[in-house]
């Protein structure tokens, strides 16, 4: 009687595992392409590094990547996501206070190992507003991200989102470890969180 009933306690656990999730950090290397939206033709081909950390107990995921900016120097860019439900709302601030984006979105799959992630964001990025689609497929051991930007049309006090998309980011990358992590993004000027 006692096994029939751990056995039951450890399927039900198993069952609801998503409750009982732990914080997991995962660490990705892989590549960003950006082309323009109607040709196709390719503007860049960049590395690009992600630390990203999943808390269940805080109700957030956290993704900060290592990418190159304009100017040719690589720097930090962080992704803060508060989960309710299936709904996310992401900033670029650890207090949830915007500053060069804020956005909405929702999650899908299983909870706390969501398979899907997608992302309506508006960012003043260099001085110019843009808005973004961001469409995310995670795995076990790879992520895969379309964003798809749209330029202003309006003002900058009053924008106004492009029917269009200007341009497209594509990115792919896969899990590394910790250490293979921190040396790539020591080697590109990144300090590690």
């Amino acid at each position: 009687m006692k096994t029939f009933a751990l056995v039951l306690m450890m399927m039900n656990l198993l069952l609801h595992r998503h409750a009982f999730a732990l914080e997991s950090v995962k660490y990705y290397a892989g590549t960003s392409v950006l082309s323009e939206a109607s040709t196709g033709v390719q503007y860049s081909n960049e590395k690009v590094f992600v630390q990203r950390t999943v808390s269940p107990a805080n109700k957030m995921i956290i993704e900060i990547a290592c990418i190159r900016t304009p100017e040719g120097k690589y720097r930090q860019s962080p992704a803060y996501m508060a989960i309710n439900g299936n709904r996310v709302v992401a900033t670029d601030n650890p207090d949830m206070k915007p500053s060069l984006f804020e956005g909405t979105g929702f999650v899908s799959g299983t909870p706390w190992n969501w398979e899907y992630l997608f992302l309506d964001l508006k960012t003043n990025f260099g001085g110019r507003i843009f808005w973004i689609t961001d469409v995310n497929i995670v795995t076990d051991l790879e992520i895969h991200a379309l964003k798809i930007l749209y330029p202003n049309i309006g003002t900058f006090d009053k924008p106004v989102r492009a029917p269009e998309p200007s341009m497209l980011m594509t990115v792919k990358a896969r899990q590394i470890d910790r250490e293979q992590y921190l040396k790539e993004i020591a080697n590109l000027g990144c300090s590690p969180l």
